[in-house]
């Protein structure tokens, strides 16, 4: 008797078992069964990974537990194993729609949950596995469907979906080799007795390591690399070598014993025989202890042998000098050879020769420079084998200088030049080139000489440090040959500049103007030195001169002396470009006039001024001071008269200033004249003219004359002369003089006001006579502007009247109206012609109004129109 247990779920299960026999009786049993987690199924092909790699594996998980449902189906009546032999089909209550009907089944959707587990934390899989499958369900109308109810039950206890398998995403990770197997673990969260269990299995291998070795060898030498090796295990290594390539010039052993704790090398040996395209080779090292690989692959790159030795020539250039080489034949055979040089231009010998058979040949060239350098080449025998021998040359050829040594001497900052003559012996056009050396040296690096000629090379000089200095020129070409000279350089100091004596009155003083120019592009500042800064002033006082410009200074002489001449030395110093030395004399003489002083007042105004008497002389002065009227104002002492009434006498300290004050009153409209002298003896005296104008100034606008730009406007002024008595207007002229407040329309206003005809008229007017002075006004503006000026009427005899006025141009008219025409997203042209007016050429500039449209743009933006006659277009 045997009874079967079959567990569906983790359950404690517990029956009773009868057993009844006719003879023996009765039998009862108690039975207790425990359900256990299913027994691993292991993974049919093993994963594996390398070391420090993130690896994914994906496990395929079986939507219908099978092992399951072969446990049901023990359990199962038998008509229902037939019905399941039959893939009967069973009835499930789901929500979802159906949406294939097919021989009176349906197919819905159905969600699969399960809850996933790792034994091992090695392996990192997600909590959960969920996706939707497909399941089959008979109809309602099925004839069999009450017959298989009790048949759904059971198989829907294992799952009875029918669609493609789960995949389950597992990741690990490892620092080190090894083997790591665990258990996956997948519990159904819907069916709790639907439980599986994978045991997964992970290889961790070393990784391998990979590299390129490149080998560059020329042709019968050896090269070697060492690997290094380091073993930090406890245990010896033995590295397995396997070694390959083409032409078998890599060579090494085929093992290698690495000691425990321990650094060692392979030595991998690279030795070309023969000149052949590149060597490619793989070389494979396996670690028997821990199964790491390392793979080379091998690269040998092999060169022409190398050179049998250097051969070095010393000579001169433009010398032929001779040399030889040795070639042995150590064969059995004649050898002929070919010769063959980079240095052709300088070598010369036989281009072929035979060896006899275990001899020696003595090769002789001939070396014969054209220019002094060196020389650097190889010459190669060939046989006609493809054998060759070569050696490198190298030839020092010195440069031959010239037995005349060419001297430059010249005065800082002045250039002078010295000519070469070259001649080209040639059929052929040649390009001589120069260098030269020494400072302040200047010419053409290169010379065109055409067949058969000769030429001329200009070198200059222009120095601006003294002193002698050596310099070389050097002009070669690689086939006329070359020419050295030795230049010998001397700058001299600049001489002593002595100009004409300067004289001038004493108490005035006189300028002298001195151009100092800068040879160099860039700036320069100039230190005035100066013995005598009593007498002698340079103006200005801080001197800096642009590059490549001259800059202009004056010397200002004041005396102090009549009996003697006085003497400077000024000197203008700089860091680089030298100095200039001047010797100055003065003399003094006796004064005339000094500057007129003039004040001006309206009638029966008392305004004043000052006159500044500077004593010339180093010793003080005691001088008298008075105040003379001039011509007809000789007797009216009181419009002219001295404020210091106290006394008229006064010392004047050495090159101290004495200030006189005066005061001026005028009592009708003209111009009044006197004299202030400073009286030191009867001979020697300062006189200071003075001039008093009356004017009469208004006090606000008194005339606008505005238009618009391109407008002539016209008109004619009339001031009132009515105060001025009738001898007086037949006697006078009448003059004017116009200042503008604002100096920058200064220039404009002068081109378009013109001031003309300022005639007097005489007339009756409601029974009393007028005196009038007509004026007429052109203003023709080219531009729009605004600004104020000052109007001034000058009678000939003296006075003067202020008049204010604003001259005021505004927009212009438009010259013409200018259609254009264009397309949407297309441009459009249009062209005019600018006419300039006046007779020389004038620069414009051309733009839109603040408020024009972007959409427009004009070119070009400025340029220069022509002088009259002629037109620029746009």
């Amino acid at each position: 008797m045997s009874i079967t247990f079959l567990p569906i779920d983790l359950d404690v299960y517990e029956c009773n078992v009868v057993f009844l026999n006719e003879r023996i009786g009765e039998f009862q049993y108690t039975i207790e069964g425990q359900g256990l987690m299913p027994e691993p199924k292991k993974v049919e092909k093993d994963f594996e990974c390398f070391v420090d790699q993130m690896a994914t594996f994906y496990l395929d998980i079986d939507v219908v537990n099978k092992n399951l449902m072969n446990a049901l189906a023990l359990l199962k009546p038998k008509k229902e194993k037939e019905n399941v032999g039959n893939n009967a089909n069973f009835n499930k209550s789901n929500a979802l729609k159906p949406v294939i009907k097919n021989n009176n089944q349906t197919t819905q959707l159905e969600k699969c949950n399960f809850s996933v587990e790792s034994s091992k934390p090695f392996f990192v899989v997600p909590s959960t596995l969920r996706e939707e499958v497909t399941s089959i369900v008979k109809n309602k109308d099925d004839k069999d469907s009450d017959k298989d109810k009790s048949s759904t039950s059971l198989l829907n206890l294992a799952g009875s979906a029918n669609g493609r398998d789960l995949r389950l995403e597992i990741k690990c990770i490892s620092k080190s080799c090894q083997e790591v197997e665990g258990d996956i673990t997948l519990r159904n969260i819907d069916k709790p007795n639907d439980i599986r269990v994978y045991r997964v299995v992970v290889k961790v291998k070393p990784k391998p390591i990979s590299a390129t070795l490149e080998f560059v060898c020329p042709v019968g030498l050896k090269i070697s690399q060492k690997i290094p090796i380091y073993n930090n295990s406890d245990r010896d290594w033995r590295i397995n070598v396997e070694l390959k390539d083409n032409y078998d010039y890599f060579k090494g052993p085929n093992f290698k014993i690495i000691q425990k704790r321990n650094t060692d090398h392979y030595l991998l040996e690279f030795a070309p025989t023969d000149r052949k395209p590149d060597c490619i080779g793989r070389l494979l090292m396996t670690n028997d202890n821990t199964k790491e690989i390392y793979k080379y692959d091998l690269i040998g790159k092999i060169e022409e042998p190398l050179a049998e030795s250097e051969i070095v020539i010393e000579c001169n250039a433009r010398e032929s000098k001779k040399g030889y080489i040795d070639i042995i034949n150590t064969t059995d055979q004649d050898l002929i050879y070919n010769v063959k040089t980079d240095l052709s231009e300088v070598i010369s010998g036989v281009t072929s020769f035979t060896v006899k058979r275990n001899s020696k040949y003595t090769y002789e060239f001939i070396v014969k420079p054209l220019l002094g350098q060196t020389y650097f080449g190889q010459i190669t025998f060939k046989d006609q084998h493809g054998g060759n021998k070569w050696w490198t040359l190298k030839i020092n050829a010195k440069r031959v200088v010239q037995a005349q040594v060419i001297e430059m001497k010249t005065d800082i900052r002045k250039v002078i030049y010295f000519d070469f003559t070259l001649e080209n012996p040639t059929n052929e056009n040649v390009y001589f080139r120069i260098d030269y050396e020494g400072e302040f040296l200047f010419g053409n690096k290169e010379l065109k000489i055409e067949a058969n000629k000769e030429g001329i090379y200009q070198l200059y000089y222009s120095p601006l440090k003294i002193g002698t200095f050596d310099g070389s020129l050097h002009i070669y070409n690689e086939e006329v040959g070359e020419f050295l000279y030795k230049l010998k350089l001397v700058c001299l100091k600049n001489p002593q500049i002595f100009p004409d004596t300067l004289l001038a009155e004493l108490g005035k003083y006189v300028d002298y103007t001195i151009h100092l120019e800068n040879p160099i592009g860039e700036e320069v500042e100039v230190i005035s030195l100066n013995s005598n800064l009593v007498n002698f002033t340079v103006i200005p006082e801080k001197i800096f001169i642009g590059g490549y410009s001259t800059k202009e200074v004056v010397v200002r002489y004041t005396p102090s002396s009549l009996d003697s001449e006085e003497e400077t030395s000024i000197v203008f110093d700089t860091i680089r470009i030298g100095k200039w030395e001047y010797f100055f004399k003065g003399k003094g003489n006796i004064p005339n006039s000094m500057e007129t002083t003039v004040v001006s007042t309206y009638i029966g105004g008392i305004t004043s001024g000052i006159i500044n008497f500077k004593n010339p002389f180093r010793e003080a002065l005691n001088v008298t001071v008075e105040l003379k009227g001039v011509g007809d104002d000789q007797n009216q002492d009181e419009t002219f008269e001295l404020m210091n009434k106290k006394t008229n006498k006064f010392v004047v300290d050495s090159l101290r200033v004495l200030q006189v004050p005066f005061k001026f009153s005028p009592k009708k409209l003209t111009k009044y004249k006197a004299e202030i002298k400073i009286i030191l003896t009867r001979t020697l005296f300062w006189t200071f003219p003075i001039e008093g104008i009356t004017e009469v100034k208004s006090k606000g606008i008194d005339f606008i004359f505005k238009t618009c730009s391109k407008k002539l406007f016209e008109s004619k002024i009339s001031l009132d002369l009515t105060n001025l008595a009738d001898n007086d207007i037949a006697k006078e002229n009448f003059s004017y003089r116009l200042k503008i407040k604002e100096e920058k329309f200064k220039s404009l206003v002068e081109k378009c006001l013109t001031i003309s005809d300022l005639d007097v008229i005489k007339g009756t007017e409601k029974g009393s006579s007028f005196s009038r002075l007509t004026i007429n006004i052109k203003f023709y503006p080219l531009r729009p502007f605004k600004t104020e000026c000052e109007f001034v009427i000058i009678k000939s005899s003296g006075g003067q009247w202020i008049y204010y006025i604003i001259l005021e141009s505004t927009e212009p008219e438009p010259d013409d109206i200018i259609n254009i025409q264009s397309s949407l997203d297309k441009v459009s042209h249009v062209s005019f012609k600018l006419h300039n007016i006046f007779t020389k050429n004038a620069k414009f500039c051309a733009y839109f109004s603040h408020d024009s449209s972007p959409e427009f743009s004009v070119n070009p933006k400025d340029g220069i129109l022509d002088q009259s006659g002629r037109y620029y277009q746009l």
